[in-house]
């Protein structure tokens, strides 16, 4: 009895972690959402759910392609949201139906994954080679951080964010300038978030790098 107590305690906890981490990451997503667009190219990345906001709360939508209503590629949030899960190659297009009945048609594209940075410094230590095959790379540190990214030729780097949750499932997110020091939590984890866009396809990708306490 002791044994099954003890178990599903433990089941219990997990199931509460699993949650606490999940949740910064949607509510993190949502902060820095894709505005909506008539064309949209992201990169291939089961890790990273791109939101893209409309002017208005979506009620339906259709798809040319059927994978994209058949499975988790695309959800509805249930306001001005859509989420949308780059896990697989595709393209389709899309037509959204606002609260007005105002129709938002997008052609949007999945396509695959290449490193787009030649430097990703932590001080003077360089980790770009850590983002050829995965967008996301774990570092443990804490502490005054000073974080570099230069780009690859034919990307550009849109966007540097630091964001830091606690275990309730709270979470921060603070733009941080390129080339310069930031202080990273002892307590609590968090993520470094780079978004970068392909200048001749516009593709957007977004490179993480997972820091303070490690579990």
């Amino acid at each position: 009895m002791k044994h099954l107590v003890k178990k599903l305690s433990t089941l219990f906890i997990v199931a509460v972690l699993a949650v606490t981490i999940l949740l910064p990451a949607t509510a993190n997503a949502k902060e820095r959402a894709i505005k909506y667009r008539s064309n949209l190219v992201v990169v291939k990345d089961p890790m990273f759910a791109s939101s893209i906001r409309f002017p208005e709360r979506i009620t339906s939508y259709t798809s040319s392609n059927k994978k994209f209503t058949t499975t988790d590629l695309l959800q509805l949030d249930g306001d001005q949201y859509v989420t949308i899960t780059p896990y697989t190659k595709a393209s389709t297009s899309l037509s959204f139906v606002g609260k007005s009945g105002k129709i938002y048609n997008m052609n949007f594209k999945i396509v695959n994954y290449t490193n787009p940075v030649s430097k990703f410094k932590i001080n003077s230590k360089n980790y770009a080679k850590k983002f050829k095959k995965s967008t996301e790379f774990s570092k443990e540190i804490s502490g005054k951080q000073k974080i570099s990214v230069k780009a690859k030729r034919g990307w550009k780097v849109v966007g540097l964010y630091y964001t830091t949750y606690n275990y309730s499932g709270k979470c921060k997110t603070k733009k941080i300038k390129n080339n310069h020091y930031v202080n990273i939590s002892k307590k609590y984890s968090g993520y470094v978030d780079v978004t970068l866009k392909n200048k001749k396809t516009n593709a957007i990708t977004v490179l993480t790098l997972c820091v303070g306490p490690q579990f």
